[in-house]
């Protein structure tokens, strides 16, 4: 039988030679008789006598010497003598000839080297031609009888296969590089569960796996599942066309998802899933693989997927999702879908699941209520849509977390202000928030879940209604004040006198007066900054933020104008420039408007404003106008948010004062409302104040006194933001709410600056979120500006380490005397079952696994990961030998399991 590509062809149980090995038998008749002239001239080789090479071969022997070796095919045993004795004097001769020893006789054996018939020596001639010095004893086995044939059988496999670096030929090295060569990879490329899951996807994969001889499908398969697990088993399986058709090797990713969704352990349809189980057997190759193996496989093809969906591939993430969700439906259970983690039926049923839930922990709150919400909202985060940063996916998220946020803050009581200053500060520290959250909701994307927007629009109509109580209650508190001076509280006309002049003492500021920024928008510009790393941020008060009260009406002619000359006082641009001036006499002073900020083409500030920047003696005022134009030209109504990028020329500003080593200052004049409909008022000078009547409406309050800097003293303001006076805009302010009156105040110190005397260092425990806001799951990409990925928090329940298989890789390393004893020698002691889990995450990935994720199945933050692997790597890197490793340029985590099996485990894994 012929089997093209091997060794050699049977005819008559004699192997028919190919050319290229004769060489190795030649060079060994060559070094036996260098050794020795004793040794005679001819050797005897059992072989067809069909021989298709070259009849003469010129061989170097080790002195340097060249011989010449004659083959001579030799059909009988007359024509073997008459080889023998027509032999020049000055060759060697190598006889191909079919007979056995017994059949030549003593006379013909007597005159060959070592008086016999020398059958083919395939471990010799591998090491001849590998240039190894010994081979691995398993190769010299039956079971590898077949790897030997295929790479002695193709010269052109051997030359790319088998050429040694080490003195010892093992047999795995050179598994690896035939399974390499067969599905298509370069030599040394190392075979990983994604790399064999992204071939399968390959057109014409089946077809070239499946025309190698069977023995050698079945040697690489199994290699390949002894060295990189169930993937391989399975994939190499659905491409055997003994056991599959093409269809289902090109299936084998979207087959993966399947399984991944049918075995899980949280299912809520467990019958429909046990029926589903036995369906799927029809799409898997035969014998079934074991349910470990399937969920290993489901798991790896779902990790894999996930990694595809935010670069290169995520159009392929999407394909392999759709066929996935068809396929359910050929096994009859498509609306487990609903269920699924992955796809996209799952992941509306999961927000309708969450809206339903935060339905009935409104209606009736209570801890169980509560905390279903909660996990019904975790539920979603598991789902990898939720981890998308796209728009369409990041935009339900938000609304997500935000109506958590809000369900929470309506879960506790209601605040009672004991004084206007606490109404103020409640504002900073925690309304702000509250209203960050609102506009989010309000402008929530629910095109997926009607039941969303009908929930998310009664939970708005509640804090809306808790809202309009607090600001009435901090409009009474304002009306009955009277304007009277205070001893520590921040107001509009004394902020640059408490907050701008102690700044000076370490570095003249940058005042920069955001036009309308409200508490809500300071708390997302807060963050960035944060992000930034470049600034410190300090305030009067350890506790956390604090606000100024706008002048009366919270208008920019009033209370700008009062900020910037540091005195009650209203008027316009050129008022603002000579009180600002004033404000700061015996130092130099200039402030910048809207008009003084156009730069050139190629700069985003223009060079005057640089220059003042770079002068240490010249304190720098900045007006930004973005806010309060886009709601006077109702503009970005469905941006939730103002950030460090999206308020023009901030975020230079603050690089240039970070290069200048300037303290800043970021306030506003007044806040503002957003519209989200209501009533029209009686007609008003503004669109939230009116001349006083002898009436005052539900939501208004009549305000006089001294900071009333408008008309006779005396002004109706709303204090209700559904209550406008004029035509509808974008938004409002003017008015009495604690949105429009709290002017929110940022300081930030270039780092390494000392703090003001009696000033405090805000860390982020006081100065950023309230209680109720944080701590929520991990996978949102809530409000990230695009292009940069949302900072993780801890999850609601705190990091969970990932069970280890009780039987797996993991658990049995750290389960060795060895591993004890390593372990005492550390600084710190290290979770065995986090080890465990590890090993077994590389384990199941391949051995290669992203940081991140390494991070995760550990339960560590991603800032203490590089620490626990160096501690591991210790541990586990004996003698000096590379067991985990980082690569990637330190993204991404090795282990070489078969060498951490045999530290470890005496070589088995």
């Amino acid at each position: 039988m012929a089997q093209n590509g091997l060794i050699m062809t049977v005819t008559a149980d004699v192997p028919v030679v190919q050319p290229h090995l004769i060489l190795g038998e030649a060079r060994g008749l060559v070094r036996k008789r260098t050794g020795s002239h004793n040794v005679p001239p001819v050797m005897l080789l059992r072989a067809s006598a069909d021989w298709t090479g070259d009849e003469l071969l010129k061989i170097d022997g080790e002195d340097g010497t060249a011989h010449t070796v004659r083959v001579r095919p030799a059909r009988s045993v007359l024509a073997v003598l008459d080889a023998i004795d027509s032999r020049s004097e000055h060759e060697l001769l190598i006889v191909l000839s079919p007979f056995r020893e017994e059949e030549l006789g003593p006379n013909v054996l007597a005159r060959v080297v070592e008086q016999r018939v020398f059958s083919l020596g395939l471990w010799d001639v591998l090491l001849g031609e590998t240039g190894a010095d010994r081979l691995d004893p398993v190769l010299q086995t039956s079971r590898y009888r077949w790897l030997v044939e295929a790479v002695l059988g193709d010269g052109d496999l051997l030359r790319r296969v088998a050429r040694a670096r080490t003195p010892v030929l093992r047999a795995r090295d050179l598994l690896q590089r035939l399974a390499a060569l067969r599905l298509g990879f370069p030599p040394g490329e190392s075979i990983d569960p994604a790399t064999l899951l992204t071939w399968s996807r390959r057109p014409g994969a089946f077809a070239s796996f499946g025309d190698l001889p069977k023995e050698e499908r079945e040697g690489i398969t199994s290699h390949l599942g002894e060295t990189i697990g169930p993937v391989a088993e399975i994939v190499l399986s659905l491409a055997d066309p003994r056991k599959t058709h093409a269809g289902k090797l090109a299936d084998a990713i979207p087959l993966g998802l399947v399984v991944d969704e049918l075995y899980t352990d949280r299912h809520p349809a467990p019958e429909q899933v046990r029926d589903a189980r036995i369906r799927l057997e029809r799409h898997l190759p035969e014998p079934p693989p074991s349910e470990a193996s399937l969920r290993t496989f489901g798991r790896t093809c779902a990790a894999l997927v996930e990694r595809w969906t935010e670069g290169a591939h995520a159009q392929d993430a999407e394909d392999m999702y759709a066929r996935a969700g068809a396929l359910l439906g050929e096994l009859r259970v498509g609306d487990l879908a609903e269920h699924s983690r992955v796809l996209p039926e799952g992941f509306r049923r999961r927000l309708d699941d969450l809206a339903k839930a935060i339905g009935a922990a409104r209606s009736k709150p209570d801890r169980r209520r509560l905390e279903a919400a909660e996990a019904a909202y975790v539920l979603l985060v598991e789902h990898r849509l939720a981890k998308r940063s796209e728009p369409v996916h990041r935009r339900p998220m938000a609304a997500a977390s935000n109506a958590i946020r809000l369900l929470r803050w309506l879960s506790i009581e209601t605040p009672v202000f004991a004084s206007l200053e606490e109404g103020l500060t409640w504002q900073i520290r925690v309304g702000g928030w509250v209203d960050r959250a609102l506009r989010v909701l309000a402008w929530a994307d629910t095109t997926d879940s009607p039941t969303a927007a009908r929930v998310y629009r009664a939970l708005f109509t509640a804090v809306r209604e808790r809202r309009t109580t607090l600001d009435r209650a901090f409009a009474l508190k304002l009306a009955a004040w009277k304007g009277r001076e205070t001893e520590h509280m921040l107001l509009a006309e004394n902020l640059m006198r408490r907050v701008a002049r102690p700044l000076v003492t370490r570095g003249t500021p940058l005042l920069i007066v955001i036009d309308g920024m409200s508490a809500a928008d300071a708390t997302a510009i807060g963050e960035d900054l944060a992000r930034v790393g470049d600034w410190i941020e300090a305030g009067r008060n350890a506790a956390g933020r604090e606000g100024a009260l706008a002048v009366i009406p919270s208008m920019t002619t009033y209370s700008r104008t009062s900020l910037l000359t540091g005195s009650l006082t209203a008027g316009g641009q050129k008022a603002e420039d000579t009180g600002f001036t004033a404000f700061w006499k015996g130092r130099p002073a200039r402030l910048f408007h809207k008009d003084d900020l156009r730069g050139t083409p190629g700069s985003t500030i223009p060079d005057e404003l640089r220059d003042a920047l770079m002068d240490p003696k010249a304190v720098v005022g900045v007006v930004l106008n973005s806010i309060d134009d886009a709601l006077q030209a109702d503009e970005r109504i469905s941006a939730p948010l103002w950030t460090l990028d999206t308020v023009d020329y901030l975020a230079p500003l603050m690089r240039e004062a970070a290069n200048a080593g300037r303290p800043v200052i970021i306030t506003s004049d007044h806040g503002h409302i957003r519209d989200y409909g209501g009533r029209a008022g009686t007609s008003g000078e503004s669109a939230r104040f009116r001349a006083p009547t002898d009436a005052v409406d539900d939501g208004e309050v009549l305000l006089d006194g001294d900071r009333v800097v408008h008309g006779n003293g005396r002004i109706v303001a709303a204090y209700d933001e559904s209550l406008r006076y004029r035509m509808r805009k974008a938004g409002y302010h003017g008015g009495a709410s604690l949105a429009e009156m709290a002017i929110p105040v940022l300081v930030y110190l270039p780092v390494g600056m000392s703090v003001p005397a009696d000033w405090d260092t805000l860390t982020p425990s006081s100065n950023h979120e309230p209680q109720w806001w944080g701590r929520l799951p991990a996978a949102m990409a809530e409000q990230a500006p695009a292009g940069r990925r949302p900072v993780q928090d801890e999850t609601l329940f705190g990091p969970e380490t990932l069970p280890a298989a009780a039987d797996g890789l993991g658990a049995r390393v750290v389960g060795t005397a060895q591993f004890t004893t390593m372990l005492k020698f550390g600084r710190t002691k290290l979770d065995g079952d986090k080890v465990a889990a590890l090993i077994d995450g590389l384990d199941e990935a391949g051995g290669r696994l992203p940081i991140a994720r390494a991070a995760e199945i550990t339960g560590l933050p991603l800032f203490r990961i590089d620490g626990y692997i160096s501690q591991l790597s210790r541990i586990l890197n004996l003698d000096g030998y590379q067991v985990l490793t980082r690569i990637d340029g330190g993204r991404t985590l090795e282990l070489d399991r078969d060498l951490l099996a045999e530290q470890f485990l005496g070589g088995t894994r």
